[in-house]
Formats: structure tokens, C-alpha cells, sequence
């Protein structure tokens, strides 16, 4: 970016402000997510939400396109040079837009970014079983900043864990009471039917559609991916909360070394 305009757009957007800057989004659910904090000035918290529809919001502007992001992140790695980033995304949309997110940020500087999620054993329902938007702290998973590890002599060369949407599904209105197709009004939320969407997993020479097979498979192999680490291929479509599941899981079975790829 040209240093100009990016000195000018530090400018314009100021520091980032140390209060509550949660927009109420539906985050997505994880079992061994880390207990998140509200920014202080003694313990800054930058963050970035992002809405289903991909509208990025960060210290109560909308971040319009890689210029103003950049001169975000810089502006907040002067103010706050430490402080890891968090990222805010509602669970149905493309998790695409977070690797994007998450690139820029750690080639600005940011040694550590986090993805918000709730915690699965609390989930907040409405009276119909819909999960209710969430606008505070509740937790968070470390996204994999290990892009480097260790590969040697006596190291088994990293897994490779394959994610694909094979068939999307319907969108929905976003309420559970409700089977009717999205109107696709601008700024209304809609929800996945997860009757016809399916994903396919692959790591080795194992391919499944089905999540309880892919856990059963992982946990047999968690010995050997805890020593090699994992490639994480998240293909075209993945949702948030899709990237969240696979990510929540091989926190749960310590798998410390991980990274994203592409093809």
C-alpha cells in the first residue's frame, strides 16, 4: 500500500478504541475454546467482526476494502503492538473471507489471532432452539500461527486434512421454527439446511461425509498427527462454523502444530 495514503488513513481512523467493540453476531460453538476478555487499556483487545454478508466492523467503522483493513491493523499494532488480534464471524458465513483476514494480519505483524466462539456446553437459545446473537466476550481458538514447524529425520511428514462442500443445501430463514426458503432480503441472516448440505473430509487415504466417522478416524490417528502436525485444506464454500469444527477437534486432541494451505 502506498505509504502515503496509508499514513493518511492511520490518520482518519485514529487509534483504536480500548472499550467494547462486540458487534452482536451469532458466533459459532466449540468445546475447547480459552475464556475471552473486554479490552482495558491495561489488556487491549483489537478485534474485527465480520457479519454473515462479509461487512467488516472494527472500533464502530466499517473497514471498506484492503486499504482501510491495512491502515486498521497498522494503526492498532502502533497503538497496541502486543495485543492479539480477535475476530469476530458469524457462523454462517464463508470462512474464506477469515483466511484472507488472517493473512493480512499476520503479515502486518500480528504474532497471535483469534477466532471467537461460544462455548458449546452453554449454547444461547431462543424459545425455538435458535442460537441468539452474542455482543461480549465468551471464548476463543488460537488459529494456527505454526507455519513452520519442525519437518526432519525420524518426523512423519505432516497430515493433511482435506474439508470440500460437496452439495450446499438449501438457505433457510434463519429461525428454527421455520422451513421456508431465504427471501434473501439485504441485512436478514438465513441458516444452512443441514438436511442436504453435505461436506467431505478427507485426511490419508480416508474420506468420509460423515462427522462421527471423521472423529473416530482422528482420534485414531491422534499419536501420529500430534507428532507430525496437520495441513488444514479448507476448500471453496466452508462455513465458519464448518472450519471451527475441524479446528476445535484437533485442539481437543493436542494436535499443537498446524497450518493452513491451499491448492
Amino acid at each position: 500500500m502506498n505509504v502515503v495514503l496509508s499514513l493518511c488513513l492511520i490518520t482518519l481512523l485514529g487509534a483504536p478504541e480500548t472499550g467494547n467493540d462486540y458487534e452482536a453476531l451469532v458466533l459459532p460453538y466449540a468445546a475447547h475454546g480459552l475464556a475471552d476478555w473486554a479490552s482495558t487499556p491495561e489488556r487491549p483487545r483489537p478485534v474485527i467482526n465480520v457479519t454473515f454478508d462479509g461487512v467488516l466492523h472494527a472500533s464502530g467503522r466499517v473497514l471498506e476494502g484492503m486499504e482501510h483493513l491495512q491502515a486498521f491493523l497498522a494503526a492498532t499494532l502502533q497503538h497496541s503492538p502486543d495485543a492479539p488480534l480477535l475476530l469476530r464471524v458469524d457462523l454462517v458465513g464463508e470462512f474464506s473471507p477469515v483466511l484472507k483476514l488472517f493473512t493480512a494480519a499476520r503479515t502486518a505483524g500480528f504474532e497471535e489471532v483469534h477466532l471467537a466462539v461460544g462455548d458449546i456446553r452453554h449454547p444461547r437459545l431462543d424459545e425455538d432452539g435458535s442460537l441468539l446473537p452474542c455482543a461480549e466476550p465468551v471464548h476463543y481458538l488460537p488459529l494456527p500461527a505454526d507455519e513452520d514447524w519442525e519437518e526432519g529425520e525420524g518426523v512423519p511428514p505432516p497430515g493433511c486434512l482435506r474439508v470440500r462442500v460437496e452439495t450446499p443445501g438449501r438457505k433457510l430463514e434463519a429461525t428454527h421454527a421455520s422451513d421456508e426458503p431465504w427471501k434473501g432480503v439485504a441485512g436478514t441472516r438465513f441458516r444452512w439446511d443441514l438436511t442436504q448440505r453435505e461436506v467431505s473430509y478427507r485426511i490419508g487415504g480416508f474420506e468420509t461425509r460423515d462427522r462421527r466417522a471423521l472423529l473416530t478416524r482422528l482420534n485414531g490417528m491422534g499419536k501420529l498427527l500430534r507428532a507430525s502436525g496437520v495441513e488444514l485444506d479448507l476448500g471453496p464454500g466452508v462455513t465458519v462454523a464448518e472450519a471451527v469444527f475441524v479446528l476445535d477437534t484437533l485442539r481437543g486432541l493436542g494436535v499443537e502444530h498446524q497450518r493452513f494451505v491451499s491448492e
